[in-house]
């Protein structure tokens, strides 16, 4: 009898502790908190989205999701205590796995985690703290203005819009590019889109800005192969864009920073304008149809299904044309031809034309009116 009472006990205390609920639970899986640093509250709708993804492949596809879970805030704020359940035939120890976190509001994204947050395989952990930075969108409308951070002061040169030559690395003077070895950088101020040089590759990829802060987005490569010294540039050029949290510009020199530590140093080479690239499909000024303008409305990032994307930019007369399949990132250059833009590819012409999504013949785009299609199959939207 006594046993009896004990046992029945023991369960009622497991219904009152929903925390004790977990050590009794087999399935593997991944648990934390996601939290900010900015002493401001989330509106009542807030959602936050926590998502396991394999990695292993993200610099020429995008990242597998393992398992992902919706937590409705309904007024609740930070630090949101998550959990992921994955299966174990989901894991391969061969491959690197990381947790992202975003928090959206009415369909907005509000905050979005910026740096990698390994976990499961090569001795990483089963439980982190997800650490989310402010979007674009909820740093305009934090600051009221926008762009008051950015704007020049004295005689500094404003980070956006300006060709970046990077000169030192790790406190290490980096060769310019007469010697084979040169890397750039350009930041965009519409859709907070970047672009570049690794000193072997070109880069693609987006950026987050408030204040001072600076963040970086997983970058995108095209997959050119390069000398050993201009390899060995473009791996810690890449790490420092990743460990990179705020900037600072004295003259026409930029630092990127990890906090207070100097990562790379760059010098101002195109005066404000001359770099020229628009935005994706969120913060593009040009929201008229791709027919409206011709070749010239077209620039910035269009996008297609399964994280597919087509990043169209212009250096003088020139379409520089960056296509991001689920093969990888490849970059071509076009020119304008009338109403439509060809480029070669794979000793073939393409031609860029404004359509609409059913003249992809993409049943993912269907039903979108402003679209660029390359031919039958390969098309990319803006809504």
């Amino acid at each position: 009898m006594v046993r009896k009472a004990i046992m029945a006990v023991g369960v009622f205390t497991l219904l009152l502790d929903p925390g004790s609920w977990g050590q009794n639970d087999a399935t593997p899986h991944v648990t934390g908190t996601v939290n900010y640093l900015q002493r401001s509250a989330l509106p009542r709708d807030a959602v936050v989205l926590v998502q396991l993804q394999d990695v292993s492949f993200q610099d020429v596809q995008p990242a597998k999701i393992i398992a992902e879970q919706t937590i409705p805030l309904e007024g609740k704020q930070v630090p949101v205590p998550f959990r992921l359940s994955y299966a174990e035939v989901d894991i391969d120890p061969a491959h690197s796995y990381a947790v992202r976190a975003t928090i959206s509001s009415g369909g907005k994204l509000l905050f979005t985690s910026t740096s990698s947050y390994p976990v499961i395989t090569s001795g990483a952990p089963k439980n982190v703290e997800i650490r989310v930075q402010p979007s674009a969108a909820s740093s305009v409308a934090q600051s009221g203005n926008g762009r008051s951070s950015r704007t020049k002061n004295g005689t500094n040169v404003d980070l956006l819009g300006i060709e970046w030559k990077l000169s030192e690395l790790a406190g290490e003077a980096v060769p310019d590019a007469s010697e084979g070895h040169g890397a750039s950088l350009a930041l965009h101020e519409e859709g907070e889109t970047l672009s570049g040089s690794s000193g072997c590759n070109r880069l693609i990829g987006t950026f987050k800005l408030h204040g001072r802060a600076l963040y970086f987005e997983p970058v995108g490569l095209t997959r050119m192969a390069c000398a050993e010294p201009a390899m060995k540039l473009e791996r810690a050029f890449l790490e420092a864009l990743n460990a990179t949290t705020r900037y600072a510009i004295a003259g026409d020199e930029l630092e990127l920073r990890r906090d207070e530590e100097v990562l790379a140093k760059f010098r101002a080479s195109a005066a404000p304008g001359e770099v020229t690239v628009a935005a994706d499909a969120s913060g593009n000024k040009n929201r008229g149809n791709a027919g409206d303008k011709g070749p010239n409305s077209w620039l910035g990032q269009w996008d297609g299904p399964e994280g597919t994307y087509i990043v169209l930019s212009k250096n003088g007369d020139k379409y520089s044309v960056d296509i991001r399949s689920l093969d990888g990132v490849q970059s071509y250059q076009g020119v304008a031809a009338g109403d439509h833009i060809q480029f070669a590819r794979e000793g073939a012409t393409e031609t860029i034309r404004a359509g609409n999504g059913e003249q992809t013949g993409m049943k993912w785009l269907a039903g979108k009116k402003n679209c660029l299609v390359v031919k039958s199959g390969e098309g990319y939207c803006r809504e």
